[in-house]
């Protein structure tokens, strides 16, 4: 069955965002050290993981995966990532964490 773009892009804007409290508390770790370095890069630190988490909530397939089913999306101005999976319903975002941590933790996610 084949399936009109609008279908496809209305089947996508259902899907529930969830983020995990452990992803929460790891993006707030991350924006207090950032504004604690200069007053307004937490908040800058905040609009570019949200851009990035909203991008991943509206095109989820368009983010490479790395571990099993797990994605990662890059912030474009910080070395942080988002990890999320993809599910049928909703989008999951698993950890938000620089990129220059070990990958053994991400791993872990899923």
């Amino acid at each position: 069955m084949e399936r009109s773009e609008g279908e496809i892009a209305r089947r996508f804007m259902n899907r529930a965002l969830v983020v995990r409290s452990r992803a929460e508390a790891q993006a707030t770790q991350a924006r207090d050290w950032y504004e604690s370095q200069l007053e307004g890069l937490g908040r800058r630190f905040v609009i570019e993981l949200d851009y990035a988490i909203q991008k991943a909530h509206e095109n989820p397939l368009h983010y490479q995966i790395v571990h099993r089913e797990i994605r990662r999306a890059l912030l474009r101005r910080f070395p942080y990532a988002v990890f999320f999976v993809e599910e049928s319903q909703r989008v999951v975002v698993l950890a938000i964490l620089h990129q220059y941590e070990n990958p053994k933790k991400w791993e872990k996610l899923g």
